[in-house]
Formats: C-alpha cells, sequence, structure tokens
C-alpha cells in the first residue's frame, strides 16, 4: 500500500511531513482534501488503521467544528456517509495533515510514528548506524 498524505492546506506540519518523507525516501501521494474530498474507501481506510476511530481525526478546537456543536450537530451519530459529507461541507473539522500507510494512521507530524513507513533498507542502515555508533547494543 503506498503512502498517502491528507491535508487541508500547506502549513508547517505539512511542509515538515513533505520533508520527512522525501528524506526517507518514502514514495506517497498527496490529496488536497478542500480540492477533492475523501472517498468513502479513503475514510475506511483512514479508521480503519487509528486507534480511536473518528475521534482521531476530528479537529475538535477548530471554529467549524465549535459551531457545528453549539448548533447541537450530533458528531457521535454519524454513519460513514455522513462523515463524508460533512468533510465536504465543512472539511476544517478533519486534523490535518493525515498520513495513512503500512497499516497505520498518523494524525500531525510525529517522527517516531513516521518511522514504521521508511522502507526495511532505509531501517536497516539506520540500525547499523546505531551498532557502530555503540548506541545499541
Amino acid at each position: 500500500m503506498k503512502t498517502r498524505l491528507y491535508y487541508l492546506e500547506i502549513t508547517p506540519y505539512v511542509r515538515r511531513v513533505q520533508n520527512y518523507l522525501k528524506s526517507n525516501g518514502i514514495a506517497y501521494k498527496e490529496q488536497y482534501l478542500p480540492g477533492k474530498p475523501l472517498t468513502k474507501e479513503q475514510l475506511h481506510e483512514i479508521l480503519r488503521y487509528t486507534t480511536k476511530g473518528v475521534e482521531e481525526i476530528l479537529a475538535t478546537r477548530s471554529k467549524a467544528y465549535r459551531e457545528l456543536e453549539t448548533q447541537g450537530f450530533d458528531f457521535e451519530g454519524l454513519t460513514i456517509s455522513g462523515l463524508i459529507e460533512l468533510f465536504r461541507q465543512h472539511p476544517t473539522v478533519l486534523k490535518s495533515p493525515i498520513l495513512v500507510g503500512k497499516h497505520t494512521t498518523i494524525v500531525g507530524y510525529n517522527e517516531e510514528e513516521m518511522s514504521v513507513l521508511k522502507p526495511r533498507m532505509r531501517k536497516q542502515k539506520a540500525f547499523k548506524s546505531l551498532l557502530q555508533q555503540g548506541l545499541v547494543s
């Protein structure tokens, strides 16, 4: 499975993720969500690899989320189709960036979590380097 990067706008976090992926030889595809919203399959894939489900990808501190919440919007009762429609109408209720690859979903910038996306050869070279430096035994 190829790594996918979903984002709402180019922010410093998105740039850091892009730089990390490029510098570690991780092949990926980008998807700008306001221009091309998530499909049902993509949302399923994102949610399949989260640990907290929808809660993990919702931007609960966003203005759009708070406004919908004050209007009594029922986030917990949403179906997948309802979530797709919500993200189409209010893309900023989705956290950004979201990375999906190698059976994992990573929200935001986290080098430790992103290291699982590195190609095996890169991981082996990094480990050998640590061994040579005496940092691991």
